[in-house]
């Protein structure tokens, strides 16, 4: 019986390698998780950073220059798979507080759909990276980051991502 489990891990391991080395030859310049190639994108709050209570929508950029619309909106046809936010507090000489963030998925001009909290009590940049993309922006919808009450500072807050006209998830294998 482990023979044949050990037997059914090698398999799908070299399952997940031939899908790896068929998906590399694709024209697309990036790859964010299994099945998912695309524009690399960046955003960026704009001006001076989001203040302590305050909000504000990304400008955001693709590699190839397809036009976001007013800088902010995902193109029609398209995806934004958000995968790294980096967050640096506007510090100045302070050494520690309480940052926090909140990342939102927004449509219109009010709509929030989904978000994330990131928070830290350093003052130094911190920074998370998704294996799987854990925002996926339609069309139209743009990326809004909030900075709690609380902070101290304001904050700086950059983005990355792919811009993709199709969002593929490789289902998982289970197996016994």
């Amino acid at each position: 019986m482990f023979t044949l489990r050990v037997r059914h891990l090698v398999m799908m391991l070299l399952a997940f390698a031939a899908l790896f080395v068929l998906g590399a030859g694709g024209s697309d310049p990036a790859h964010a998780a299994i099945g998912n190639r695309g524009i690399p994108v960046r955003c960026f709050t704009p001006g001076a950073g989001v203040a302590a209570g305050g909000s504000a929508f990304m400008t955001c950029f693709a590699a190839d220059g397809t036009p976001f619309s007013g800088n902010q909106r995902v193109p029609a046809g398209y995806y934004l798979l958000v995968t790294d936010v980096i967050v640096t507090p506007r510090s100045g000489t302070a050494t520690s507080g309480v940052t926090e963030v909140s990342v939102f998925d927004a449509y219109g001009t009010t709509s929030r759909q989904s978000q994330f909290f990131l928070r830290s009590t350093t003052t130094g940049s911190y920074a998370h990276t998704f294996a799987v993309p854990y925002l996926v922006l339609q069309a139209d919808h743009r990326l809004e980051i909030a900075a709690a009450g609380i902070n101290p500072f304001s904050v700086d807050v950059r983005v990355t991502g792919l811009l993709t006209n199709h969002v593929a998830y490789l289902p998982v294998a289970i197996g016994q």
